[in-house]
């Protein structure tokens, strides 16, 4: 393990919830939220964790790789931040959007995700270099 004064905050927040939770457990979280919520509630969760990174699209190829039980994931921001890890990338995701206070907020930001996901992709690439400012 490298030096922790030189980690990035995601490295240690990896760390964190890698020392928390199971895979089992992480797994769980996410095929519940999948089941009880629908996939675009944790389509949302990712757009959304990512801050616009995920387009609706390719966060909805990734909730069809999670469940057909692929563990890998290697866009950008999984293997900068989770160490490929599409488990750990999602459960975060969702773990944060299931706390998010502002219950009005996670339904607008599904609402918007629903509205995008009809667009072709480079609209939808463009609103998401756009998602950090548009006040979802």
């Amino acid at each position: 393990m490298s030096n922790p004064f030189f980690l990035f905050f995601d490295e240690i927040l990896y760390l964190i919830i890698m020392s928390e939770i199971s895979r089992d457990e992480m797994k769980a979280v996410i095929r519940q939220a999948i089941d009880e919520k629908g996939r675009m509630y944790v389509i949302a969760a990712m757009v959304e964790g990512s801050i616009g990174y995920h387009t609706p699209s390719h966060a909805s190829r990734l909730v069809d790789d999670f469940l057909e039980g692929k563990e890998k994931c290697y866009c950008e921001r999984a293997m900068a931040c989770y160490h490929d890890d599409l488990i750990t990338m999602m459960y975060w995701d969702v773990y944060v959007f299931n706390h998010m206070e502002a219950t009005d907020r996670r339904d607008r930001i599904i609402e918007e995700c629903k509205a995008i996901m009809a667009m072709d992709s480079e609209t939808q690439e463009l609103i998401g270099l756009m998602w950090p400012t548009m006040s979802v």
